[in-house]
């Protein structure tokens, strides 16, 4: 018998992270974001992961991009989105933070003073 949407068949996935349900067409953007740095700096690919970067520097980079955006200004002065420029640094803070390679510069916790 067949199955409908008021009686799916069990999923056995429900763990596994949704990639399919990503936004595909705003990764695509931050791609873009990507290419128009490499070609606006000269970086070789995958250099954001190469050099070390700093929790402060990523952080500030993703808050004067949306800034920007918030200020009404929706390209930067190379036509990248500042929404695409952002959501790039955000991306490769988490990623450097979660592979543990992060320079932490954050103010540190009161409890750590």
């Amino acid at each position: 018998m067949p199955t409908t949407a008021a009686d799916p068949i069990p999923k056995r996935d429900e763990h596994k992270a949704p990639l399919a349900e990503l936004p595909w067409q705003a990764l695509h953007g931050v791609a873009q974001a990507i290419a128009a740095g490499r070609r606006e700096h000269g970086y070789p690919p995958h250099n954001w992961r190469r050099c070390r970067l700093s929790a402060l520097a990523l952080a500030s980079a993703t808050l004067r991009h949306l800034s920007s955006w918030l200020g009404g200004v929706e390209l930067d002065g190379n036509g990248t989105p500042h929404l695409a420029a952002a959501a790039f640094n955000l991306l490769a803070l988490y990623e450097l933070h979660m592979d543990g390679v992060l320079i932490d510069d954050r103010a540190p916790r009161p409890e750590d003073a």
